[in-house]
């Protein structure tokens, strides 16, 4: 179904595989019109959706898609693939990308080096190492739960107002950059031990779980807040706003 002139949008959901045969490639590509494509519980393992200038939105869930050529479909705004196999995925070339949200694949790496519009990206339960959103000032939301994340840098993202890291495996957290204006932050069930929460406002932390906590440098209108949630965990946390593990030691502000 390529090549078509005045193809502006493809939807194929539910299909009858009694009827159809469940075709595992799909070439959408080089048709100039087309602006959505939907894909829902196909056998499409195989999507080309390359040359396709005014493509804005492209969802797909639960298909078995593992490659996706988007090659000259460099407009792009809203990127979905939800609860599919791919492994791999390059948006390098979607410079007005505003939505990913890419939960339950098999991705190991993603990067938004070259999405300096996104405003939102959600990747959770997926099997991702390394996240990279240093590059996005625009980021507001941030699920990343459930992963393999050892680092994560939001030191970029000032415009960040939630963010959801739960179930990773950072050691340390720093959230002195991010954000201009209170933010949520889930980031219980991970091994940190420092955290770095001074930033001028207000935030709402969630650390449940959180059993070796040692320190966190905090806004000194936080620290009684904070000191009961470490009393009501039962931790043992070194709470103060030197921003260093000791008193007296290297002063970061």
């Amino acid at each position: 179904v390529n090549d078509l002139l005045y193809l502006e949008t493809f939807k194929y959901t539910f299909p009858n595989l009694t009827t159809t045969g469940g075709f595992t490639a799909l070439d959408l590509s080089q048709n100039p019109s087309l602006t959505s494509v939907e894909l829902k519980y196909t056998q499409i393992a195989s999507l080309d959706l390359s040359e396709c200038p005014q493509l804005l939105t492209l969802k797909s869930e639960r298909s078995q898609i593992t490659n996706v050529n988007l090659i000259g479909s460099q407009n792009i705004e809203h990127l979905g693939m939800s609860h599919c196999p791919i492994a791999s995925l390059d948006i390098s070339n979607l410079p007005n990308l505003k939505t990913l949200s890419v939960p339950y694949t098999l991705l190991e790496e993603l990067s938004t080096t070259n999405n300096p519009m996104l405003n939102n990206i959600s990747c959770t339960q997926s099997n991702l190492n390394t996240l990279d959103v240093s590059n996005s000032p625009l980021i507001t939301h941030i699920y990343c739960n459930n992963n393999n994340l050892t680092t994560l840098n939001v030191s970029n993202n000032p415009a960040l107002t939630a963010l959801d890291c739960t179930y990773n495996q950072l050691t340390t957290l720093n959230l002195m950059n991010a954000g201009s204006s209170s933010m949520s932050v889930y980031a219980s069930n991970n091994p940190l031990e420092s955290l770095l929460l001074k930033n001028g406002h207000y935030d709402q932390i969630f650390i449940n779980y959180i059993p070796n906590l040692s320190y966190i440098c905090a806004d000194e209108f936080e620290i009684t807040s904070l000191q009961n949630t470490i009393s009501n965990n039962g931790y043992t946390t070194e709470i103060n706003t030197y921003c260093s593990f000791a008193p007296g030691g290297d002063f970061y502000t």
